[in-house]
């Protein structure tokens, strides 16, 4: 028997898991996100000290999980943590989608804006969901840090040799 269950998500992460996933997902481990839930459902619970964090999570993506009775006990009973932890494993996952496809596009002459531009509508997200600016920011501080780790692999340090024992001289 096949139950449904709901998990609170940010409105752009719903829109990212529709468009990978589509409407009634089934909880499964052939994909990332299916993984990645059911390790948070299987692990011990903890403490809900992050309980009233999940104000922001104002959209719903529906999961099915068909049989195992555990998981659909833990399903329903999803703690703020685990939310949490699903909606920033998403995100992680955007934003690695979002800097390959702006690097990319940045590589074939296109504008920085446009590259954002096209990202944003292949997953319809609107301002409410996130706006340009903060993926702007975002893709400049990963351009950043990535062009400082590149610099320091280029660099070259090179300790000076010490002066063998015996050869230095006190002048007097």
């Amino acid at each position: 028997m096949l139950h449904t269950f709901t998990i609170p998500v940010k409105p752009h992460v719903r829109k990212y898991l529709l468009h990978h996933l589509r409407e009634g997902y089934k909880l499964t481990q052939l994909d990332a996100f299916g993984r990645h839930l059911r390790l948070l459902l299987e692990r011990k619970r903890k403490n809900n000290f992050l309980n009233g964090f999940t104000e922001r999570y104002t959209a719903t993506f529906g999961v099915s999980v068909e049989g195992n009775l555990i998981l659909q006990k833990r399903l329903t009973a999803l703690n703020s943590k685990e939310i949490i932890d699903f909606n920033n494993f998403v995100e992680d996952v955007i934003k690695t989608e979002f800097y390959g496809l702006v690097d990319n596009r940045r590589a074939f002459g296109l504008s920085q804006y446009g590259a954002i531009q096209q990202f944003r509508a292949k997953y319809d997200f609107q301002d409410e969901d996130i706006t340009h600016d903060a993926l702007k920011k975002a893709w400049q501080r990963y351009d950043a840090e990535r062009r400082l780790a590149a610099a320091a692999q280029n660099r070259v340090s090179v300790c000076p040799l010490t002066p063998a024992l015996g050869q230095h001289r006190l002048v007097a």
